[in-house]
């Protein structure tokens, strides 16, 4: 697990070790090159927060009213992007399987 996200869970459960569960409801993955730039040493700790929240309200709605979808010829159903911070996120929303795939942060 990425550290920024390792101390992110430790501090939403620092008083309750055993309390650790899984705390988002939908099946979500970070793909790789978005957890190098979560770790990359010029990223502020209110961009992660930020982050983390994005992870959040994707979790409660995939489709919300700052999201919008990335249409185009080649480009997969359920791409979208949604705002955070000053930056964007792009992901892949899959509705038959309720994955939520983060891809890229831009």
């Amino acid at each position: 697990m990425s550290q920024w996200l390792e101390r992110l869970w430790d501090s939403l459960f620092a008083d309750r070790p055993q309390a650790r569960k899984r705390v988002l409801r939908r099946r979500c993955s970070i793909a790789a090159p978005v957890l190098a730039w979560l770790d990359e040493t010029d990223r502020t700790a209110g961009e992660r927060w930020a982050f983390a929240e994005l992870l959040l309200k994707l979790d409660a709605d995939p489709v919300n009213e700052e999201t919008r979808p990335l249409l185009g010829a080649g480009r997969p159903p359920g791409l979208r992007w949604a705002p955070f911070a000053g930056r964007a996120a792009i992901y892949l929303w899959d509705p038959g399987e309720d994955r939520i795939r983060v891809l890229k942060c831009v």
